[in-house]
Parts: structure tokens; C-alpha cells; sequence
């Protein structure tokens, strides 16, 4: 996936466009931050500790990585998001890939009025999370990073989710 995204930005770089695109921001971090992981530590009803951390340990190489790039057509500046996750896997803790395209365009009509406009996220795939429970000797389920009897994990929306905030702005700006 690396190797797929830095040839992508090698064909940005030295395509037709190249003068008139400018990217802004380039950036990959090695760790997954999206939602937050349990710690799978806890006190059951008894007032026993647990430690069951190792079931929300990460399966996979996790990565996010962003594009951001400008454009200026007809005194208007375009500048679009580039957002990829490749999401978060344990034994109970399981977060979908996560891709979108986010896109703003400024235009100053005088010396001090402009206007600018955002959609963000204008595309976007992907991102579900889900969390499975744990089972005690009895078969009852639990939810390990919490140590809740599962039903009540749900009703009281103890678990984790992610809902990307779409949003429309319009910003006017005077200087004076």
C-alpha cells in the first residue's frame, strides 16, 4: 500500500498539471488513531482485576496517511483532502479501512471580501467499527474493556464507534 501511494505521488508530481497543483501536506504515520482501543483491563462485580489487554492487541501493520493538495484555476483557490486508514484488527476489536476526499474552494473578489466553501468529506468509504464480547465460564457475555455484562454495554452505548462529521461551510471573510 506504501508503494502504491508514493507512486501515485511521483505521477502527481510529474504530470502536465505540475505547475498548477502544489501539494501542501504529505503526511504517513505507522499507528492507528481513529477511535480509541480498550485497554482490556478491569474490575468485574466481585471487585476482581483482569487483565485481558492481549485481545485488543493490533493484528495488523495499521497506517494513516494524508494528501493535501492546492490548485489555483480563474482566481480561485482549490484545495482538496486526501484521507486512508487501513483500519484496526484484534480478536474483538475490528475498525474497517477508511478512505475520503475532502474539498474546499476560496475566492477573493476584492482586495479585503472572499468567500470560501468546504464539503467535507465529499466522498467517503468504509470506517465501521465493530467490537465482539467475551464469554465467561457460564456462556454469559461481557464486554472485556469495560468489564460490563454485554446488553449493558449496549443499552448504555458503551461501545466505541466512528461517524466521520460531514459538513457544508461557507465562510465570508471582510478585512478591514
Amino acid at each position: 500500500m506504501k508503494k502504491f501511494l508514493v507512486t501515485i505521488l511521483l505521477i502527481l508530481s510529474y504530470s502536465s498539471f505540475s505547475p498548477a497543483l502544489e501539494i501542501v501536506k504529505f503526511q504517513i504515520y505507522n499507528d492507528y488513531s481513529r477511535t480509541n482501543v480498550w485497554a482490556g483491563k478491569f474490575s468485574d462485580y466481585s471487585g476482581k482485576h483482569w487483565d485481558v489487554s492481549n485481545y485488543y492487541d493490533n493484528e495488523i501493520e495499521s497506517f494513516h496517511t494524508s494528501l493535501v493538495l492546492n490548485h489555483q484555476f480563474n482566481d480561485i483557490d482549490f484545495s482538496s483532502k486526501l484521507y486512508f486508514d487501513n483500519g484496526y484488527s484484534s480478536t474483538l476489536f475490528h475498525v474497517k479501512p477508511l478512505a475520503y476526499i475532502a474539498f474546499a474552494a476560496d475566492y477573493q473578489y476584492s482586495d479585503n471580501k472572499s468567500i470560501k466553501l468546504m464539503l467535507d468529506p465529499v466522498i467517503q468509504y468504509g470506517g465501521a467499527v465493530s467490537e465482539s464480547p467475551c464469554y465467561d465460564n457460564f456462556r454469559r457475555a461481557y464486554h472485556c474493556g469495560t468489564g460490563l455484562n454485554w446488553t449493558d454495554a449496549i443499552s448504555g452505548n458503551h461501545l466505541e464507534t466512528y461517524d466521520l462529521e460531514s459538513f457544508i461551510k461557507i465562510k465570508f471573510k471582510f478585512n478591514f
